[in-house]
């Protein structure tokens, strides 16, 4: 039975470039409108070795030249982004056949035996994942993380899943434009036996699980060998439907979308086969359903989107000479469009501002405005991020030194030796500065250089010499002696406003009602420079501070319910309850509450508010940790969602209200809607009341909420269920606006 691989992840962390990555990194301005097109491809390489311990293990495998002609494939393609699995002892040929045009992921090795005595079989387990990553020359990727799978099934039998260290894995892909695309891959794990399906439902919880927490904003890729079926796996309730409800993310499956229509394989129905006759023909895979699979997300609330434009099942040209596939699973080739608008802050580059020469151990950092290098404790120029660079001190008035405070000194005479960053002693006692063509910069030169006979100014500069960045000396004035000094002020102040530019940007989308205003902040802020850092800071700042607070009112009913987007401090003179039961037996029915004693509210958590005080009340964000309560019942949403998403058919919405019969729990209207910061009760059709009562279940220190005594009749029937005009004698049913049931007795 052929061995099979799963990959393992951790997911990335939310925001889209650290502050210390966007020092050294263009980018685009801040909201930029871009698109572009790429290919993505999930291919099983089968690279398990033909023979192991001198067991025939897989004797059809393409082995040593297959795996060649496959990244040749891979290669004439033009496929820009691919997640191979089973990619285990043929690392070495794919790297050959790539012929240096694509980037590769950490590979994690062979399947191999150690030398180290006996083997204990039942431990036997190779710690390699089978997955590699590649991006086409070009682009870039970054991010690198791997997780194992929670659940395997399957040692010597069942696929052998629990053979390999398995799990998925995470990218970060920037097609450039600022456009940047998130990438899970993965190997499910094989076979059909019950105790593999439940392991593979597992692994689907545990990527969703991953994805729901890596609300990063950015559109994400699915693709690999799932070792999954519609009709046999209910992917759409263990992955697609939780992050679609979570409300983040859209999910689409391309081949569902592209050549199903949208109609998803009915769960439970008959397997959708590639018939074995046909495997070599592209044509025959658009109707049946394979196991590898292409799946995307792009965020609800706008910015970079993603649109399959095809999707080709390439056997046609994966064939060997004799016509047989190259290896046992088909190329999927999808082309993608990303079309949307980027965010980004104002680059360094176009923020640094020159501070005036002032020499007498001034400390500043040098920046060079041609090539964009600082100077730093390197014999060339290396350093681009300014927090990796010295700050350097002009010693000196007419005549000065440089030099830090680490011993290194710049100098410049008549030779290329003497040209630069030395340490120890060897300073240049330079006697000419003046302004450079850059506003605001300075040349830095000498005269006399070198010899009595030459008397004209050479100044210190950056050039390109054999490729290869250099110090030197140029008579020329151009961009590339202008050297920026830039003030320790200068480097907070910028560290400060990309980690806030950054931190505004992760929120985009968390806070609906806040997020036109969020967004015409970070335009407005997207060309900072010194000059206006402070008010650009303050704007920032102000809209964080905004999206950490959220104003929940109660009413003079003294109630209210919230659900919040993080986890959130609990304000003072307010009172937390949690919903444990909805009592259908009580006349009239009854929702029981249950007090929350914790100090901070943990988010998605919907709960019910009392205060003897109504009015309005902030919830601040805190980073403090709370587990959410156990057996409540309510459900929380922080977006608005509109009534036609929600499932009326087969459900009633119940939510909080002060209506004819006092506080409770109301049915919501089919036209209406649930709206955003609040909690509700969901409710099968057929068991929900109009209304449903508040009840406390523990002594609260809240006077229980009553019923009036003033309900009316709603309707009359009699105790067969016939619907009556008015009572009559004998016992009537009486149903009330309170929605209770009353039997009363006529004489």
């Amino acid at each position: 039975m052929k061995l099979t691989i799963k990959n393992v992840f951790r997911k990335a962390r939310r925001a889209l470039l650290t502050a210390a990555a966007m020092l050294s990194v263009a980018s685009a301005s801040a909201q930029t409108t871009v698109q572009t097109t790429f290919k993505v491809c999930p291919l099983n390489v089968d690279g398990l070795p033909q023979k192991f311990a001198g067991i025939n293990l897989n004797p059809d495998g393409p082995g040593s030249e297959g795996t060649q002609k496959i990244a040749q494939y891979i290669v004439k393609s033009g496929i820009d982004v691919l997640g191979l699995s089973e990619d285990f002892n043929y690392n070495g040929d794919l790297k050959v056949g790539l012929d240096g045009q694509y980037q590769m992921g950490t590979w994690r090795g062979r399947i191999a035996l150690n030398n180290e005595g006996n083997v204990d079989l039942m431990k036997l387990r190779f710690p390699t994942d089978g997955l590699q990553f590649l991006v086409k020359n070009g682009y870039s990727f970054d991010a690198e993380s791997w997780a194992p799978w929670n659940q395997n099934y399957g040692h010597f039998s069942d696929g052998a899943d629990e053979l390999i260290t398995k799990g998925y894995r995470y990218y970060r892909v920037n097609f450039g434009q600022n456009i940047v695309v998130e990438f899970y891959i993965m190997h499910m794990d094989a076979e059909t036996s019950d105790a593999d399906n439940k392991a593979r439902a597992s692994q689907w919880k545990q990527l969703r699980d991953a994805i729901i927490a890596n609300n990063s904003g950015l559109p994400k890729i699915v693709m690999g060998d799932t070792n999954s079926r519609y009709t046999r796996d209910d992917i759409l309730n263990l992955f697609t439907n939780p992050i679609v409800a979570d409300g983040n993310y859209t999910v689409s499956d391309v081949w569902v979308e592209k050549c199903k229509g949208g109609l998803y394989p009915e769960l439970g129905s008959e397997a959708l086969v590639v018939p074995e006759a046909d495997r070599t023909k592209s044509s025959a895979y658009v109707a049946n359903e394979i196991v590898d699979k292409v799946l995307y997300l792009n965020p609800t609330h706008g910015g970079m989107q993603l649109t399959p434009n095809s999707i080709v099942f390439d056997a046609d040209n994966y064939l060997k000479a004799d016509g047989t596939l190259l290896g046992d699973h088909v190329p999927v080739v999808v082309e993608f469009r990303a079309e949307g608008t980027t965010y980004a802050p104002a680059t360094s580059d176009s923020f640094w501002r020159g501070e005036t020469w002032v020499g007498n151990d001034q400390a500043v950092y040098l920046y060079n405005v041609g090539s964009h290098y600082f100077v730093s404790n390197d014999f060339a120029p290396v350093v681009t991020n300014i927090t990796q660079a010295p700050i350097w001190h002009i010693y000196g008035g007419d005549q000065f030194t440089i030099s830090n405070e680490d011993g290194y000194r710049l100098q410049m005479g008549q030779f290329k030796q003497q040209q630069g960053v030395v340490s120890g002693t060897g300073a240049t006692t330079f006697n000419n500065h003046e302004p450079g063509i850059t506003a605001g910069s300075h040349r830095i030169g000498l005269k006399d250089f070198g010899t009595f006979l030459d008397t004209r100014t050479h100044f210190f500069t950056v050039a390109t010499e054999k490729g290869k960045k250099i110090y030197t000396a140029a008579e020329t004035k151009d961009v590339y002696n202008d050297w920026l000094l830039i003030s320790e002020e200068q480097k907070q102040a910028y560290l400060t406003y990309v980690g806030l530019y950054n931190k505004a940007l992760s929120l985009l989308g968390t806070r609906e009602d806040l997020d036109a205003p969020l967004s015409s902040v970070l335009q407005d802020t997207q060309n900072s420079n010194y000059s206006r850092s402070a008010d650009d800071i303050k704007k920032l700042q102000d809209m964080i501070t905004e999206y950490e607070r959220l104003n929940v009112k109660i009413t003079d009913a003294k109630f209210a319910t919230t659900c919040l987007p993080w986890n959130g401090i609990v304000p003072a003179g307010v009172k937390v309850f949690t919903a444990t039961k909805y009592d259908d037996k009580a006349t009239p029915c009854s929702v029981i509450l249950k007090s929350y004693e914790g100090d901070v509210l943990p988010q998605g958590v919907g709960v019910v508010l009392f205060s003897e005080t109504p009015g309005t009340y902030t919830f601040t964000r805190t980073d403090a940790e709370a587990a959410a309560p156990a057996d409540n019942i309510l459900s929380g949403t922080y977006k608005r969602i509109a009534g036609g998403n929600l499932d009326f058919e087969n459900h009633n919405y119940m939510l909080l209200g002060n209506k004819t019969a006092g506080v409770g729990f109301y049915r919501l209207a089919e036209d209406s809607y649930i709206p955003a910061y609040r909690a509700y009760i969901l409710r099968d059709k057929t068991a929900a009341s109009l209304m449903a009562k508040v009840v406390f279940s523990d002594a609260t220190g809240v006077a229980q909420v009553e019923m009036p005594t003033n309900a009316k009749a709603t309707g009359v029937y009699g105790i067969a269920g016939d619907k009556r005009s008015k009572m009559v004698r004998g016992i009537n049913i009486v149903r009330m606006s309170d929605g209770s049931v009353r039997k009363l007795l006529v004489k």
